[in-house]
């Protein structure tokens, strides 16, 4: 019974050492880092590489303000950022700097329609691929990130998201080609 409990003990504490250095080796480091920087920090580009290629469409109006959402590596909780904003690529570039999304992931347009309230966000291949690469909670909180960031910053209540054109159906069933509203965390 002894042994039992020791090799017991014994396991538990290596899955727990395991654990830790595999949380201090997250690709996603950066959102505990960046949190504490102030949002106009958030924003800078170090160089033009990091710059999201692709031409807006339809956009009249860019607020000056906007608000990211990404998901705080210490709590797991959703966290918006305010920060300045030039155009909408600042918005995704956020996304990229604060963990939500890879280098690979582009925005290829976005199209606001005031009249309607609404969005159609357009983004590449590799983004859906990411996205379709996680288990469901990563693909919510991924998409939430993305779908809360836009509708708040552009203050409208529904957003269609496509790849490259398409329909975009996430590898759990969810289709947000038709669009989709605010998305909660609870």
């Amino acid at each position: 019974m002894k042994k039992n409990l020791k090799v017991l003990v014994c396991f538990f504490s290596f899955v727990l050492i395991f654990s830790f250095f595999m949380t201090g080796c997250s690709e996603n480091k950066k959102a505990k880092d960046k949190s504490e920087e102030s949002s106009e920090d958030a924003r800078d580009i170090e160089n033009e590489s990091d710059v999201i290629k692709g031409q807006p469409e339809n956009l009249d109006i860019v607020p000056e303000m906007g608000t990211f959402y990404y998901v705080d590596e210490l709590t797991g909780t959703v966290v918006g950022h305010k920060m300045e904003i030039s155009d909408e690529y600042d918005l995704w570039n956020a996304l990229i700097d604060y963990g939500v999304l890879t280098d690979a992931c582009q925005l290829l347009k976005l199209e606001v329609s005031e009249s309607e309230s609404s969005l159609l966000l357009d983004f590449n291949n590799a983004t859906a691929e990411y996205i379709n690469s996680m288990g469901t909670t990563g693909e919510t909180e991924v998409v939430g990130c993305i779908v809360n960031t836009y509708l708040d910053t552009y203050e409208c209540n529904k957003i269609r998201l496509t790849v490259e054109g398409g329909k975009f159906i996430t590898s759990h069933g969810a289709d947000f080609s038709n669009g989709t509203e605010w998305i909660n965390f609870e």
